[in-house]
């Protein structure tokens, strides 16, 4: 699989397994995001509220942030929920075991997670626009380009062989020039 970024580099990834599948997701890679609890809550007197969101504050984007839960008796298999790292809740008592955390931001880049049989076989997180990929199958590079040794992984580079031809001819161009010229 030959992967293109937004600044034009291009990266190789290899698989020795049949199979290989790419996804490209929008993310938050700066700024910050806005962390967000949902779940079945308790109001006042224990009375039920279902699909409740509410605000627990922010973090810097990229920053590992997990739930955590603390027992509470005031009502029917209630519990408070905290997030480590960062709040140790609001006060709101949810229905155990119903809670959910998602981030909330600006997206500002993208993820490609490349996997086959085995499993994730590379991720890279970028800024800016999304980087674009093509699957070569029994060759090593997709169609439309050119096998060139590399001394960097996987050992190859695929060249654009449209761009190859036009810097060979301008070459030729320039060796006949100046031979006869």
């Amino acid at each position: 699989m030959q992967i293109t970024f937004a600044d034009g580099s291009r990266l190789n990834v290899v698989s020795q397994h049949p199979g290989v599948t790419a996804t490209i997701t929008p993310v938050v890679v700066s700024g910050s995001e806005t962390l967000l609890v949902t779940g079945s809550a308790y109001a006042a007197g224990c009375v039920l509220l279902p699909n409740h969101t509410e605000v627990y504050g922010s973090v810097t984007a990229g920053t590992s942030v997990a739930l955590y839960e603390t027992d509470n008796n005031s009502c029917p298999n209630g519990a408070y929920y905290g997030i480590s790292p960062g709040t140790s809740g609001n006060g709101t008592v949810w229905v155990k075991g119903s809670v959910s955390l998602s981030e909330s931001g600006v997206n500002n880049g993208f993820r490609i997670d490349v996997t086959d049989t085995s499993g994730t076989i590379f991720t890279k997180t970028v800024t800016g626009n999304a980087p674009t990929y093509q699957i070569a199958c029994e060759s090593d590079c997709p169609d439309g380009t050119c096998k060139c040794h590399s001394d960097s992984y996987p050992g190859y580079c695929c060249n654009d062989c449209s761009n190859t031809a036009a810097q060979i001819n301008a070459i030729t161009q320039l060796a006949r020039a100046k031979n006869h010229g």
